[in-house]
């Protein structure tokens, strides 16, 4: 088993033979963010469904009410989807949603510039307009530590632009976000991902969502999923 320290968290590769190096995460180490590590959540859920939650924009305004979307902005504009083919990772990209508070340090509401980086088949990135620097991008770093195929512990880390607000406030609004995914996510059957095709219908909105499995498919991904 290779054991590898990195970006605060210990990664483990039970094979000890990884297929590549660990995801370059540059704005951890970039001068003038403030990292903070928010702690974990336990979700009873594969981990392939928390990060596929992760990269949805759909349900902000439903789910995240009066934080991150608000009805009747319900629209998601389209967006482009790529594979990253050297680096075997997914990007979304010129993705956009309106929202009331899009962090803590937000006071006014602002049509917020997104991208989405799948980097590992639980480990995911969102970039999102950092509020106090409209020019910036904040990081968010979602890291799935599955104990079963059914439950699991998401950990998020915050790369940010916020001189204002303090940790502990930070560390809160992020499970505000998370604590409200928990139960949409806990009742969804099957609570493992199917990947079969025609197992669950997308929308247009789900363009990332369909991406990321067919690449779980090419990868020959089984545990967390209907087989």
């Amino acid at each position: 088993m290779l054991v590898l320290e990195a970006y605060g968290y210990l990664w483990v590769c039970p094979s000890g033979q990884p297929r590549k190096a660990l995801f370059a995460f540059p704005e951890f180490s970039q001068d003038g963010r403030r990292i903070v590590d928010c702690d974990g959540i336990g979700v009873s859920v594969s981990g392939l469904r928390m990060v596929e939650n992760f990269l949805d924009m759909g349900h902000f305004p439903y789910v995240h009410a009066s934080y991150l979307g608000e009805v009747p902005q319900t629209e998601v504009a389209k967006y482009d989807v790529s594979v990253d083919e050297s680096a075997d990772e997914i990007w979304a990209t010129n993705c956009r949603f309106y929202q009331p508070r899009t962090s803590k340090a937000a006071t006014t509401g602002l049509e917020v510039q997104y991208a989405y980086r799948v980097m590992q088949p639980m480990s995911a990135m969102l970039y999102k307009t950092a509020f106090p620097r409209p020019g910036e991008m904040d990081a968010i770093g979602l890291f799935v530590q599955p104990h079963d195929e059914d439950h699991i512990t998401a950990y998020c880390l915050l790369s940010y632009f916020d001189d204002t607000s303090t940790e502990t406030d930070l560390i809160a609004f992020q499970h505000t976000i998370f604590g409200q995914d928990k139960p949409i996510l806990e009742s969804q059957v099957p609570k493992r991902m199917p990947l079969q095709l025609g197992a669950e219908m997308p929308t247009r909105c789900d363009a990332m969502s369909v991406a990321y499995r067919r690449w779980l498919s090419t990868r020959g991904t089984s545990y967390g999923t209907v087989r």
